[in-house]
């Protein structure tokens, strides 16, 4: 049976190094012919021995590699039988060691080639220790121990080929024994970047990203057992890194809605990105710095861009009315007299006058634009009457006075009347009706004039007069009331002339009054006659 026993030992490099440690005795071993090869495969003149295997360690990781067999023999003691046969005498004992045969499977089964270390050495003086130490490769042979792999340590004493009865079993029939302990001792120890000898790392040389996106032909060198890196990633540099460009945004009106931050710059090639903050906020007022960092792998500095957000301004139009009640109001501009100027919609969209009261009138900025929402409040007054001085009455046939084309009002109405002239060849009452211009705030309204019948002058009668008398003053104002006033002709009484005189009364111009009469007498003057006397 096979006894195996582990221990790591810890060294003070920079790299891990632990061995294995195998212990066989002459209890371990199998005897038979001398596995070794040397002959041809014929097993003639081969001698019994005791053969040992060792199964070297499996690896631990991808990394590991078998660096140095230690083998230490400690032959402790021998026994020759005394009653060996005849003409049997042993010779030299062969240290017999393999690396790479299978398991001992009878003799002649391991070539020559594999064959590592064949010591040997009189029977006199073989107690002791032995030992052996094979690095790696396995002092020079080329062959190098893996994992897994089979090493064998054989012990063969020689005896004298063909003594009776049968040399070639000197062990099995008791001719002679051996006691020892064989050790195998196992080390192992990582490949690493910076390994030398047997320990020098097999790299190769392969594309990175070395995190810095203005560079090219990036490489690093890995270790191939295990894909770790052995050296840093580098690459070329492509020079200055571009500063990204973008098409300026803004300004914006206060609570507009903004453009998006474009994640892709002007250059060629573009390079793409993101912004802090990601988006334009158009709630405050001034100027905001928005921040523009490349994306990994993107070649580019980080750049800023400056995005003003000014007030909104209020569209302002010119005041329309007041509109009096039902006329015909003027046209909601659609365009502000702000400069430049905004447009946009009114709500309502017409100016209704049918009601009495002020009304307001809502104005939006068409989308796109830059303003607030205004207001116009818009003022429906009820019509005035329109105001004359009154007119009339007249006396029937005269002169009227002038219909007005202007009102009393403030203020005043212009219009037309109708009929347009005043008729004062009718006695009576006439209406007149008054209406406004168009576009003048007022309703209609009437006039009525009245034409009076021409009275007739009235004068106290004077008269008669006796010839050549002095006569009374003819009146200049008559006795009606109101009181007429006028000329007569002839303007004097004339006495001289017996008879009856006719003076005629004419009204002043202005005066209703109809032209008069008045006869006045003078008379002979009589003689005097007396009761005669005496």
């Amino acid at each position: 049976m096979m006894k195996v026993f582990y221990t790591f030992l810890l060294c003070l490099l920079a790299d891990l190094i632990y061995g294995q440690v195998y212990v066989q005795t002459q209890v371990d071993a199998t005897v038979g012919i001398d596995r070794k090869n040397w002959n041809g495969g014929s097993t003639a003149f081969h001698s019994e021995g005791y053969a040992h295997d060792f199964t070297l360690p499996a690896s631990t990781g991808p990394c590991k590699k078998i660096t140095n067999i230690a083998v230490a023999i400690n032959i402790t003691s021998y026994t020759l039988n005394p009653s060996n046969p005849p003409g049997c005498t042993p010779g030299n004992v062969y240290i017999n060691q393999y690396y790479g045969c299978g398991a001992y499977a009878g003799g002649a089964s391991c070539e020559v080639s594999s064959l590592i270390a064949e010591p040997n050495y009189p029977t006199a003086g073989i107690v002791g220790i032995r030992n052996f130490n094979y690095g790696c490769p396995l002092n020079g042979t080329g062959l190098q121990a893996d994992f897994g792999g089979n090493f064998s340590v054989d012990i063969i004493p020689l005896y004298t080929p063909g003594c009776a009865p049968t040399w070639n079993q000197a062990i099995s029939l008791g001719y002679i024994s051996y006691t020892y302990t064989i050790t195998v001792t196992v080390t192992v120890q990582d490949i690493t970047c910076t390994g030398v000898g047997c320990l020098a790392p097999a790299t190769t040389m392969q594309p990175c990203n070395d995190g810095n996106p203005c560079t090219i032909n990036d490489m690093q060198t890995i270790l191939n057992c295990d894909g770790s890196i052995c050296s840093a990633c580098l690459g070329t540099s492509v020079g200055t890194p571009p500063t990204p460009t973008f098409t300026q945004l803004g300004p914006y009106c206060q609570n507009a809605t903004p453009g998006v931050l474009p994640t892709v710059s002007n250059n060629a090639p573009p390079i793409n990105g993101t912004w802090s903050p990601a988006v334009i906020n158009t709630s405050i007022v001034g100027t905001q710095i928005y921040t523009f960092t490349p994306a990994a792998g993107e070649c580019g500095t980080t750049t800023t861009m400056s995005i003003t957000i000014t007030p909104s301004p209020t569209p302002t139009f010119s005041q329309l009315g007041p509109y009096c009640q039902n006329a015909t109001p003027g046209v909601l501009s659609s365009m502000s007299t702000n400069s430049p100027p905004i447009t946009g919609t009114w709500l309502p969209a017409l100016i209704n006058t049918s009601i009495v009261g002020t009304q307001v009138y809502t104005f939006t900025p068409t989308a796109g634009q830059c303003a607030t929402t205004a207001t116009m409040s818009i003022t429906i007054t009820s019509p005035p009457t329109p105001i004359f001085t009154q007119l009339g009455p007249y006396c029937q046939n005269s002169t009227p006075g002038i219909l007005p084309t202007v009102s009393n009002n403030a203020p005043p109405i212009n219009g037309t009347w109708s009929p347009a002239v005043i008729n004062t060849s009718v006695v009576g009452t006439q209406v007149y009706t008054f209406t406004p211009n168009a576009g003048q705030c007022g309703t209609t309204t009437t006039m009525s004039v009245t034409i009076t019948a021409a009275p007739t002058p009235n004068f106290t009668q004077l008269g008669p007069y006796c010839q050549n008398a002095t006569p009374d003053v003819l009146p200049t104002m008559s006795n009606n009331f109101p009181a007429i006033t006028g000329t007569w002709s002839p303007a004097v009484i004339s006495t001289t002339t017996v008879g009856t005189q006719v003076y005629t009364f004419t009204p002043d111009a202005g005066q209703c009054g109809t032209t008069t009469t008045m006869s006045v007498t003078i008379t002979s003057p009589p003689t005097p006659s007396f009761s005669q006397l005496g």
